[in-house]
């Protein structure tokens, strides 16, 4: 459910400060006036008090004049302190002296204009003794007092705003980093937990109960992150036991169809062979066999698919195998990406299972044929390079390559490319970029395990709107690609065969016994068992299915072995012997679907071993 827009909020730091300052102006405006006026009537009544002081001093002096008054002697007097006193006092504005009946004997210029609490009058009474002789009156005018306290005033409301702001600041930036600070810190985690991404257990500081609420967020987000991984791991299983369905009904479609393909190519070979046809037929019939060997290999594909096949390294040439599957690719990428296939000539020999390294061809080809949208450009190049140490880091180690002569294959597109975060994950098993129901992100995690198993090691160099280049590097090696030649018939050896499958049953009877071997059949152990109770120490060679109703051509021929030690055992399968565990695999083996001169071939050759395989050997039969 998706809600309404949060509407733009202020912060509350700055909200804090903001109001912070509103109030100290505030509290300067309000203060302003009232602070003024009592400062003011503050220094007015001290002045007072001063004046009053002043003028009493001066009674003293003024007595004696004032008495007798004289015009020529006193007044000049008079005059003389009073314009002494309005210098010592710049305050005073005015100043009189009065006679004992009220006349004015001295009186100093200026004009005074009376109003508010900075003008005022201070009088004081002349005595002789019980009697009064006269009056002396002063004006005080303050305002230059007055503007000064007021400035004074201002200045003090500045410096008790800043003092109060600078404070409340502090108190501020302690709340802020006690209370606000641990909040955003959990809104962070909160946020992060919300969007998915992953939340780190920083050190944490703040008061007790945003401790305590801290710790809940972290146990959350624990719990979030281990809930959405059980759902990655139990999608992984999902996608795990759809792959293990799918791939146990390959195997046994592959295993079915490797036994009529036995039955199709040892027929077809015997056509080819028959000197009474005519050539077409012959020709016809050589078109069946390569129809035959090319269906063999995509049943291996099957197996690989269902991994009941492991790796069968041999020597092969690289060039050949892309040229085989260069017109199947351009129908498998599409008119829409143009396909250009480069081989250098000469390119050594590289050691690999080839039906492996056809599958590398393809999921590679696939991968760059997703990444690009419309139109685009897939180059696929094998060369030789030699490479010097230190100078390529594969893909998923910190060690460079090891030096020496390589058969690269290069896979390059202009595709939408990849970002480092991507890069670093593109060979996890089941991480893929594609959209639910669309990848199994399984095909580049197969190539990665078939290089390296083949001693090969991968380079990919990809940037964002550029494409993707993937390098494949293979130790080149010498040699040349062994070939079955048919083999001289050991005379008169006893071969029991066991196959449960008619068809194939009947062809290597007539394979074998057109070469003069001696055959006996059996459909299943039970006929086996029976035929070797009357005949068993004729046996020289057990050729059965690996897979037989009921039991296992293993179990079947520890069974024979124990009433005759010295026979030899042939395992014959639509599977590969990787499925046998380790012990038996060292049981020679052939695979199904197996030319004539291959079984011929086998035959001998486990006829002519000294005595009963019970240690790995080279060929086939090796894992």
């Amino acid at each position: 459910m998706t809600g309404a827009p949060r509407p733009a909020a202020w912060s509350i730091r700055r909200r804090l400060f903001a109001t912070l300052g509103v109030v100290s102006f505030g509290l300067f405006l309000l203060t302003n006036e009232p602070v003024r006026r009592m400062e003011t009537d503050a220094m007015v009544g001290l002045m007072r008090e001063q004046y009053w002081s002043a003028l009493g001093a001066l009674v003293p002096v003024l007595q004696d004049q004032v008495i007798t008054a004289d015009a020529d002697i006193d007044l000049p007097v008079l005059r003389r302190i009073a314009d002494d006193f309005k210098q010592t006092y710049p305050a005073v504005r005015a100043m009189r002296i009065r006679g004992g009946d009220g006349s004015v004997l001295v009186e100093s210029e200026g004009t005074v204009a009376f109003g508010g609490s900075a003008t005022f009058e201070v009088s004081r009474m002349l005595r002789a003794g019980e009697y009064e002789v006269g009056e002396v009156e002063i004006v005080i005018d303050l305002g230059d007092v007055e503007a000064q306290a007021a400035q004074h005033v201002v200045e003090l409301q500045i410096f008790f705003a800043g003092l109060l702001f600078l404070t409340a600041a502090v108190l501020v930036i302690g709340f802020y980093r006690l209370t606000v600070y641990p909040l955003r810190k959990i809104d962070e985690k909160l946020g992060r937990l919300a969007a998915g991404e992953p939340v780190a257990d920083e050190p944490f500081k703040g008061a007790e109960e945003f401790l305590r609420l801290n710790d809940s967020v972290d146990a959350l987000a624990s719990a979030v992150q281990l809930q959405e991984r059980q759902q990655e791991l139990e999608l992984q299983l999902q996608q795990s036991q759809k792959l293990e369905a799918v791939g146990r009904l390959a195997g046994g479609v592959a295993h079915d169809f490797n036994n009529l393909l036995t039955v199709i190519l040892g027929y077809a070979e015997t056509l080819v062979d028959d000197s009474a046809l005519s050539t077409t037929s012959r020709a016809s019939a050589g078109q069946i066999v390569s129809a035959g060997e090319r269906a063999a290999a995509l049943t291996r594909q099957l197996l690989a698919f269902s991994r009941k096949q492991v790796l069968r390294s041999s020597v092969v040439k690289p060039e050949e195998v892309l040229r085989g599957m260069e017109e199947m690719l351009g129908r498998l990428i599409g008119e829409r990406i143009e396909v250009i296939v480069a081989a250098e000539e000469g390119l050594g020999w590289v050691d690999v299972d080839e039906n492996q390294f056809e599958q590398v061809i393809l999921n590679l080809s696939i991968n760059s044929r997703d990444a690009m949208v419309g139109v685009g450009r897939l180059e696929l190049a094998l060369f030789s390079e030699y490479v010097e140490s230190d100078t390529v880091i594969p893909a998923g180690s910190s060690s460079s390559i090891p030096a020496g002569e390589y058969v690269v294959f290069s896979v390059r597109d202009n595709g939408a490319g990849m970002d480092e975060e991507t890069l670093t994950r593109i060979f996890e098993p089941f991480f893929t970029t594609k959209g639910a129901g669309e990848g199994t992100g399984l095909g580049l995690a197969m190539v990665y395990g078939i290089v390296s198993q083949s001693g090969g090691f991968l380079e990919v160099d990809s940037r964002i709107g550029e494409g993707t280049t993937f390098r494949l590097y293979l130790p080149s090696v010498e040699g040349e690609v062994e070939t079955v030649t048919p083999s001289v018939p050991v005379v008169g050896s006893t071969v029991l065969v066991v196959e449960d499958e008619g068809l194939v049953r009947v062809l290597t009877r007539e394979v074998l016994e057109s070469e003069g071997y001696r055959v006996l059949v059996a459909a299943g152990a039970e006929d086996a068992m029976r035929i070797f109770e009357d005949v068993g120490e004729e046996v020289d060679l057990l050729l059965t299915d690996l897979v037989l109703p009921g039991t296992s051509g293993v179990e079947l021929s520890h069974a024979l072995r124990e009433r005759v030690p010295e026979m030899k055992v042939l395992l014959v399968s639509g599977y590969d012997n990787g499925m046998l565990g380790p012990e038996e695999r060292v049981i020679p083996f052939l695979q199904k679907p197996f030319e004539r001169a291959s079984l011929l071939a086998k035959v001998q050759e486990v006829l002519m071993s000294p005595k009963p395989l019970r240690e790995p050997v080279t060929g086939e039969n090796t894992a």
